[in-house]
């Protein structure tokens, strides 16, 4: 369906990146400027930033979040310098590179045109809980597919269930799917 002509950033490349932009940020940086230096900061922030990604948090969204809070808080300082770093992050990798993080959100919208699985009968087997971006795949196969079955690891889905039951997250992404 295209857009697989950028080369993939490489782990090592995307703390490199992230190091360059701590560095050029390190005069406006205020409640992370002791930590940037820190050693292991950078892998934290790149962790970070796929987990924002897996979980369709984006800088806009970061931005709305701060807007919202009060001026006292410690945490809208942190917000605020993570949806700057995030958001020039992006900007510096989509000039040349691409980051694996955004391949599923990328299939998503693909799907949206391909007719690839128009019909098609798909198995999605052995999970326990979705991302967000892949529940954004399953829809779209959902759409598109004549039929889409999904196993779950799980005991039973009849009843009611605690978030202590050790397959809670399997059936909350059952009721989900549902």
């Amino acid at each position: 369906a295209g857009g697989i002509t950028y080369p993939h950033m490489h782990p090592a490349g995307k703390n490199m990146l992230l190091y360059r932009i701590l560095d050029k940020m390190k005069g406006t940086l205020k409640t992370f400027s002791r930590s940037a230096e820190q050693p292991g900061f950078v892998g934290t922030l790149s962790t970070l930033i796929t987990e924002f990604k897996r979980y369709s948090v984006t800088p806009e969204k970061l931005d709305t979040v701060v807007q919202k809070m009060n001026e006292e808080s410690p945490l809208k300082g942190k917000l605020s310098e993570l949806s700057a770093i995030y958001k020039t992050f992006d900007e510096l990798l989509q000039q040349r590179y691409r980051d694996p993080d955004d391949d599923l959100t990328l299939a998503a919208q693909k799907l949206k045109t391909s007719p690839l699985y128009r019909g098609a009968e798909i198995w999605i087997d052995g999970f326990t809980d979705f991302t967000p971006q892949e529940y954004s795949i399953i829809e779209e196969l959902m759409l598109q597919a004549e039929c889409v079955t999904i196993t779950l690891t799980t005991d039973t889905l009849d009843g009611e269930y605690s978030e202590m039951d050790i397959f809670s997250s399997a059936k909350k992404a059952y009721q989900k799917l549902i």
